[in-house]
């Protein structure tokens, strides 16, 4: 059997990702897309944006029952 080789090299590009509802997006944000582009010395942050925060519910539990 003959083996093939990739003449082309694989290049790895590092992202970030960033989950969250935005809702409304602030400096704040940004400020951590921004060192996380720094110190993990990422190409880009991409923002997920979701309709409601999953941790909703779970902050709200916290915030009620807890504290």
């Amino acid at each position: 059997m003959v083996k093939l080789e990739n003449k082309l090299k694989s290049k790895k590009i590092k992202i970030g990702i960033l989950g969250g509802s935005f809702d409304p997006a602030h400096r704040g944000h940004l400020a951590i897309s921004k060192e996380a582009l720094k110190k993990f010395n990422l190409k880009s942050v991409v923002w997920a944006i979701t309709n409601q925060n999953p941790y909703f519910l779970i902050d709200l539990f916290h915030q009620r029952i807890l504290h």
